[in-house]
């Protein structure tokens, strides 16, 4: 193999090591839902980079042949993950079963078996030649109608996850739109990117920039799974059954901090929903502190707080991702001040009732079903 030094090669060089460097990190999260989808998409672009990369770097025919026929391998599997990962983030049923997985797996295989044995048969694409363009040589090819009915394939693969996406954007709350929103923006730009290198329409129409856009992409994916978290808690298609409960309702990530939160409990604290959200728990009920100190290293906990003059019934509970892990905490807060009240009547009249037995001259003895002695009074006693 023969290599050349052009100034073309560092951003897909610089590409490859970012997606280098993220990879491992993404597989190392693999018990957070949607990291196994999100880590295959970045194996895929960084395969697709670095063979891109070593395809530039190519100084003969047979080199770039080599490495433009591997890309393959990145390239096929890049819309399979994207798809399945926009299914698991909008936490779409049924879910998929492995013989729908393997069908769904082995066209990507047939491609890449295809891509890297074309050299024999021709099949994905003709006419190989070299091209100089401002002193550096190219790879150039004409795709034939194979490679054009699997590319087309996969762009309907992507269309497939951007509309769940989309469908999930429209359900989302205000605060979780604008985190779909990032990852709907995170696919389209690499398939616009790569639409318009396909048709030499690119800035650089000898150049590929679609490995480089995908990296970018992934990190606005890692951002948003790994920063905000919101694949381990909430379901982006909520439920009515959580929208019109009467109890109040926080979730909290592993910080502490407010992901999620029901119409209840925001006309409970007289908070919007935008203003709770992302805030502590600390900062929300600060009157309360001393309370959430007492459970703030254990799992779950009860008790009772004062809110607006009215009594609540505090239950915390755990919440954990998939694989079983921690995932944050469930707050809910259910008014109980009628039941306090009709309790504290209640104890009034038996009080009242008791008096009254008590300082009465006749005896007054209480049986239950079965004859027995249940209560008596003083004048009882003296018989």
């Amino acid at each position: 193999m023969h290599f050349q030094d052009t100034p073309y090669l560092w951003p897909s060089l610089i590409a490859t090591l970012v997606a280098g460097a993220i990879t491992p990190y993404t597989w190392w999260h693999h018990r957070v839902r949607g990291a196994p989808a999100l880590g295959a998409l970045m194996t895929s672009a960084a395969i697709w980079s670095l063979c891109y990369t070593l395809e530039l770097a190519g100084a003969d025919l047979t080199t770039k042949l080599f490495w433009a026929s591997t890309k393959y391998v990145g390239i096929v599997s890049v819309p399979l993950a994207w798809f399945i990962f926009a299914r698991t983030y909008a936490d779409l049923r049924p879910r998929l079963t492995p013989r729908t997985l393997f069908a769904m797996t082995s066209v990507p295989l047939i491609a890449a078996g295809l891509a890297l044995t074309n050299v024999n048969h021709q099949l994905l694409w003709t006419n190989a030649q070299l091209l100089n363009v401002d002193d550096a040589l190219v790879l150039s090819v004409d795709f034939s109608p194979v490679m054009w009915v699997f590319l087309l394939a996969s762009s309907a693969l992507i269309g497939w996850g951007t509309l769940i996406m989309v469908r999930a954007l429209m359900a989302a709350t205000r605060f979780y739109r604008s985190q779909v929103l990032i990852l709907i923006i995170a696919v389209l730009v690499p398939l616009v990117v790569n639409i318009a290198s396909m048709f030499n329409l690119s800035p650089l129409p000898s150049f590929d920039l679609t490995p480089l856009s995908l990296v970018i992409s992934c990190l606005m994916f890692g951002a948003v799974l790994f920063r905000f978290r919101l694949v381990d808690l909430v379901p982006i298609a909520r439920t009515a059954v959580i929208e019109n409960m009467p109890d109040g309702m926080l979730v909290l990530d592993t910080r502490d901090h407010i992901i999620d939160c029901n119409p209840a409990i925001v006309r409970l604290l007289g908070m919007s929903r935008d203003n709770l959200l992302g805030q502590s728990i600390d900062v929300v009920l600060r009157d309360q502190r001393e309370l959430f100190d007492q459970y703030r290293h254990q799992p779950e906990g009860q008790g009772e707080i004062a809110l607006n003059e009215r009594r609540y019934e505090l239950r915390i509970s755990p919440l954990t991702d998939r694989p079983g892990s921690p995932a944050g905490r469930l707050i809910v807060l259910r008014d109980v001040s009628a039941r306090r009240r009709a309790e504290e009547a209640l104890r009034r009249s038996q009080a009242q009732l008791s008096g009254i037995i008590d300082t009465a001259q006749d005896a007054i003895i209480t049986l239950d079903a079965e004859q027995r002695i249940v209560m008596f009074n003083i004048g009882a006693e003296r018989l």
